[in-house]
């Protein structure tokens, strides 16, 4: 894995790699076999949307963390807390040690999806690089769980699909604000009217 510079304002990198410059962020991922080690244009488009988004004092949402990179982001972006979760046991795992390693003690970390906990507060922020239809099955859920002007930020899927997730968060009250795309990847960032 070599080291990952994102907007020249947030650097991710392995704990052995030894970078003299500093960035106003830095991330430090042990990447095992998880998704999320910030070589991929959705992880890249993500953390750039994230740079842009106030976080500070708010309660974020991670569906599909995997590494838990986005969580840790939002950890340094001064997030209040941020619940993360994935249904794959390696990503748990790993998340888990990333965000220890971050020293990012508001993250929590657990097994499973969207829907097999019952929240009693809504989030601010909702962060999901996971795919297309994945995105679209839980559109819904999202809007039930972002509260009023909250924002839900997607990726992992292509430019050509932007259409099909616009239109569908659109029908549960999302309103778009930004597009992003790298290569043929894209993102979008929306809020909750």
């Amino acid at each position: 894995m070599e080291p990952i510079i994102v907007e020249d304002q947030c650097l991710i990198r392995a704990a052995f790699h030894v970078i003299e410059k500093k960035y106003p962020y830095e991330i430090i991922i042990t990447p095992k076999m998880s998704f999320g080690t910030g070589h991929h244009a959705t992880t890249q488009l993500m953390i750039g949307q994230q740079l842009q988004l106030e976080h500070h004092g708010k309660r974020v949402m991670d569906a599909g963390c995997g590494t838990g990179v986005l969580s840790i982001m939002a950890h340094l972006r001064g997030a209040a807390e941020t619940d993360a979760f994935d249904i794959d046991e390696w990503s748990v795992l790993n998340a888990r040690e990333n965000v220890e390693l971050n020293r990012a003690q508001n993250v929590a970390v657990w097994q499973g999806k969207l829907g097999d906990r019952p929240y009693a507060h809504s989030f601010d922020i909702i962060l999901a690089n996971i795919n297309k239809n994945v995105l679209l099955a839980d559109m819904s859920a999202y809007a039930l769980h972002t509260a009023a002007q909250g924002h839900l930020l997607l990726s992992g899927f292509y430019r050509q699909d932007v259409s099909d997730l616009t239109d569908a968060a659109r029908q549960v009250g999302f309103v778009p604000l930004r597009e992003t795309a790298r290569e043929d990847w894209a993102s979008l960032l929306l809020q909750k009217k």
